[in-house]
């Protein structure tokens, strides 16, 4: 900083130089907001709120659950169908062979 420049001037004067450890405990403030802001969401929010995020969790397993059931029986019943019209052509195929 001390020796920041813009053509070939100093771009701060010397009394607004900052130390080290100034730099260090404005870095250490800023990263200790958004914590401090979490933390006291976290609080406020309580137990309601992980509650509701959980039933919310569950809801979605359930519907997930459920579309996987009936993805199955669709496809089950999609496969018992393409045997029954193979079975059929077979049957076709064998009447039109012996005729």
């Amino acid at each position: 900083m001390q020796t920041a420049k813009k053509q070939n001037q100093l771009i701060f004067e010397p009394d607004q130089f900052l130390t080290a450890s100034q730099i260090k405990s404005y870095f250490s403030r800023l990263t200790q907001e958004p914590r401090k802001n979490a933390d006291e969401l976290s609080t406020a929010v309580g137990n309601s709120n992980i509650t509701s995020i959980n039933d919310h969790n569950q809801q979605w397993q359930e519907n997930e659950d459920n579309n996987d059931f009936d993805s199955a029986v669709s496809s089950s019943q999609a496969y018992e169908l393409l045997g029954k019209a193979i079975h059929t052509l077979d049957e076709i195929l064998s009447q039109q062979q012996s005729s």
